[in-house]
């Protein structure tokens, strides 16, 4: 979650103990996809959606795939891009 899967809270996806605590895992996988759409030479638009999985296991249980899809807003500026996301699970 957070920075990986928006859309999700941070510690958001993965494996929790009995009173719904992170409790990490051994694994992950994340996948993400984006189009990036020029509105002007620095404004652009990104509808993306982000997917993932963290598990206890060795290698990632994908049957607890997260997925998050949302907008994300472009702002390039002289010492980098500025950004802002809204996405939902």
């Amino acid at each position: 979650g957070g920075g990986s899967v928006r859309g999700y809270a941070y510690q958001g996806i993965g494996p929790k103990d009995a009173d719904g605590e992170p409790i990490g895992g051994l694994s992950f996988f994340e996948t993400s996809v984006e189009m990036r759409i020029a509105i002007t030479d620095t404004i652009g638009v990104v509808p993306f959606v982000d997917a993932g999985t963290v598990s206890t296991n060795q290698f990632p249980d994908f049957s607890g795939m997260k997925v998050g899809a949302g907008v994300g807003l472009r702002y390039i500026t002289p010492f980098g891009p500025l950004r802002i996301d809204a996405a939902v699970p």
